[in-house]
C-alpha cells in the first residue's frame, strides 16, 4: 500500500467453536471447519496475511471475544474490548 492511498475495507476473520470443531469464517463468507483450535488459528492468520488490511478475532467457546490480532495497518483504535477484558501480559495485539 502506498502513502496517500486509502486502505481497502478491513477483512475480518473469526475463529470460533462450532458444532463440528473449530471454524474460520471471513465476514460475509462461508465457514471452514478444522479439528483443532490451533489449526483454525493458523489458517485464519494465513488468510489474513494475504489481505491488505485484516484482523482475526478469536472467540472463547461461549462466543465472547478472547482477543484480536491486527494485520497490515489496521488502526489500533479499531480494537473493541468488553469491560473487564485484560490483555495477557507479555503478548501484543499484532502477534
Amino acid at each position: 500500500m502506498s502513502e496517500g492511498v486509502p486502505a481497502g475495507k478491513t477483512s475480518v476473520f473469526r475463529v470460533m467453536l462450532g458444532e463440528s470443531g473449530w471454524t474460520v469464517r471471513e465476514e460475509g463468507g462461508e465457514a471452514t471447519s478444522y479439528t483443532s483450535r490451533r489449526e483454525a488459528m493458523r489458517e485464519a492468520q494465513r488468510r489474513a496475511q494475504a489481505k491488505d488490511v485484516a484482523r482475526v478475532i478469536v472467540h472463547y467457546a461461549d462466543r465472547t471475544v478472547e482477543r484480536q490480532i491486527l494485520f497490515h495497518g489496521e488502526p489500533r483504535s479499531a480494537r473493541t474490548w468488553r469491560a473487564g477484558d485484560v490483555q495477557r501480559s507479555g503478548t501484543s495485539s499484532t502477534e
